[in-house]
């Protein structure tokens, strides 16, 4: 009964705490098992720039001569017993006399395990008990370790949070062999929580085509980091980073918990939002706004986190390919050490511009000046901007005082003729000629479409259908000049037809002097 109870003890509390170990039958250690007995530990799944640290908190009570366990098979290490006596949550202690472990422990149920775990690493982490690590490693290869429980401790993801884990590393009785044999490997799966997070626009895309002027919405989809209880560093935040061509509105910053796809919005008193001097915790770079979260712990209940808000495209947006693009962020800290950790990811908003060109019929290579154009959206609607140089608009915003529906091409040297457009979404419009240049006649109403290009993943490139420069349309707007009717004769006869008519005007007056004198 003794040799299977000992196998047992620590097996039971090590299953509740996630241990996978290879079904395959193990390939035993040489030799008969002694106190120093090792296997060689590697923990699978672990990425290889993490820090590992075991600390040993269980011994066996191994007898060296009969290579077998004595009674009590395990204890407490001295250094922790204090600690156990002190945490331990039940009316059936944990520890015994002389640090023995208590075949209570391996009965506690899944939440007393995990919350009496949880509390003993927090402890060591912090220091609060007084024990060296057994061994501290990079990566998940631990190598040679000795017979007992450990408290595994794993840091510094940049991608996941990983549990607290106990490791058993016991031997097991061969009845074949009849004698206690210690596996030459132990293999250990570790599990451990990714922590995805997207940006997208209320659509869901990543990308989007809009106009100066546009309301944009977004949102940030947060997973919510699952802490161990006891960890001494729980804290988690969402940030945003708008682009200059993005204006934020803060009072449309909405916070709210998901489960099972199922929105709640969170009180605002469970978070601090900031929109004014924003940093990033990882590296105090400036941010748009920032959500810290007063405990995180009080997110348990839900799956994710969205952050939603709406941003409005501005003056400065860009056009073209390179696109408005700003990140979102999730930032939470390492549970033991603190660390700050950060997940980003972009949205991207284009918009685009029309370059008109003003030409002689005659020769198009000659560009006019002192033409003047309105600009029509689809419906009709005559649409406003702002004059940015010469021969240079971009879409004003409502409300700007400077906005003007008249369109003048350039009349510098290098900007002669041309009118550019920019802020524009996808769409048609109608370009209407208002003044002609000198000495030529108006041009009649274009249709200018500008039509968004997507790339094979569906997403916005920041390309338009036919462009010549990226993210314009170009058009080509062609005046001649007037001409004269045709008329009969030469100059002379003009003459002569414009001294007749003075004759006769004049003949006409001198009858009417004198009919006036024969009546007095």
């Amino acid at each position: 009964m003794r040799k299977h109870r000992f196998t047992a003890l620590l097996t039971m509390v090590a299953a509740a705490l996630v241990l996978v170990f290879s079904a395959a039958s193990p390939a035993w250690a040489a030799g008969n098992v002694v106190s120093d007995s090792t296997s060689n530990l590697t923990l699978k799944d672990v990425e290889s720039t993490v820090n590992v640290t075991g600390y040993k908190v269980i011994e066996p009570n191994w007898d060296n001569d009969s290579h077998s366990p004595r009674d009590p098979q395990w204890k407490w290490v001295a250094s922790v017993r204090n600690w156990v006596e002190n945490n331990d949550p039940s009316s059936d202690p944990y520890i015994g006399t002389d640090g023995a472990v208590t075949e209570s422990f391996s009965k506690m149920n899944d939440t007393q395990k995990k919350d009496f775990f949880d509390k003993l690493a927090a402890a060591l982490k912090n220091k609060d008990v007084a024990i060296s690590s057994a061994f501290n490693k990079q990566g998940g290869n631990i190598g040679a370790v000795t017979m007992g429980e450990y408290i595994v401790v794993i840091e510094d993801s940049a991608e996941y949070v990983y549990k607290t884990y106990a490791i058993a590393i016991e031997p097991t009785f061969n009845e074949s062999a009849g004698a206690w044999q210690l596996s030459a490997s132990t293999e250990v799966a570790v599990k451990r929580q990714k922590l995805p997070f997207e940006k997208t626009h209320e659509d869901g895309q990543d990308t989007g085509a809009h106009k100066i002027g546009d309301e944009i919405s977004f949102v940030l989809k947060a997973t919510v980091p699952n802490y161990p209880q006891d960890a001494t560093h729980k804290k988690f935040y969402i940030g945003d980073k708008l682009s200059d061509g993005l204006t934020l509105n803060p009072a449309t910053i909405k916070v709210y918990g998901v489960k099972d796809d199922s929105e709640t919005l969170i009180n605002a008193s469970e978070y601090t939002l900031v929109t004014k001097d924003a940093q990033a915790p990882t590296d105090n770079s400036p941010l748009s706004f920032l959500v810290k979260f007063n405990d995180a712990s009080r997110l348990s209940a839900y799956e994710k986190v969205h952050v939603k808000y709406t941003a409005t495209l501005n003056e400065n947006a860009l056009i073209g390919p390179n696109g408005n693009i700003n990140n979102g962020y999730e930032f939470w800290t390492d549970p033991y050490n603190g660390d700050w950790h950060e997940t980003d990811d972009p949205t991207t908003d284009f918009a685009f511009g029309i370059r008109i060109f003003k030409v002689d019929k005659a020769n198009e290579q000659t560009m006019l000046s002192g033409a003047e154009f309105k600009l029509d959206a689809k419906n009709g609607a005559a649409l406003k901007f702002v004059k940015e140089d010469d021969g240079v608009y971009r879409l004003a915003k409502d409300g700007e005082s400077n906005a003007t529906e008249t369109l003048a091409v350039g009349s510098g040297v290098d900007v002669k003729g041309k009118l550019v457009l920019k802020g524009l979404a996808a769409g048609t419009y109608t370009l209407t000629e208002t003044k002609a240049p000198d000495g030529y006649n108006i041009g009649s109403p274009t249709d200018i479409t500008i039509t968004a290009v997507k790339g094979q993943d569906g997403k916005y490139t920041g390309h338009v259908d036919g462009e010549t420069e990226h993210g314009y349309v170009d058009a080509k707007v062609v005046n001649g000049k007037g001409f004269q009717l045709p008329t009969t004769g030469g100059a002379g006869t003009a003459m002569f037809a414009a001294v007749g008519v003075v004759l006769v005007g004049g003949g006409a007056a001198l009858y009417h002097n004198i009919r006036k004198r024969e009546q007095h």
